[in-house]
């Protein structure tokens, strides 16, 4: 099952409290009246400003270094 049908399937059983068959017996336009209640009407993505004061509030650094993170030889590799 790839990522995208294993988010879904999460999504309709978990959130929507679905029985695995009914989820798989879900007609596409069905499956697309359930997503769009997700979203309250009207719902916009956030303005540039609100985004900028997000990235100012919670940059993404950490102090000293990241786990995870590779860090560059002196001669840049």
């Amino acid at each position: 099952m790839s990522a995208h049908w294993q988010a879904w399937f999460f999504i309709g059983v978990v959130r929507f409290g679905l029985r695995p068959r009914d989820f798989w017996a879900l007609s596409l336009s069905e499956w697309q009246a359930l997503l769009s209640q997700m979203d309250p009407p009207g719902a916009r993505p956030p303005a540039r400003a609100e985004l900028d004061r997000l990235r100012a509030e919670f940059p993404d650094t950490c102090p000293g270094t990241c786990p995870g993170t590779i860090k560059e030889t002196s001669d840049g590799r």
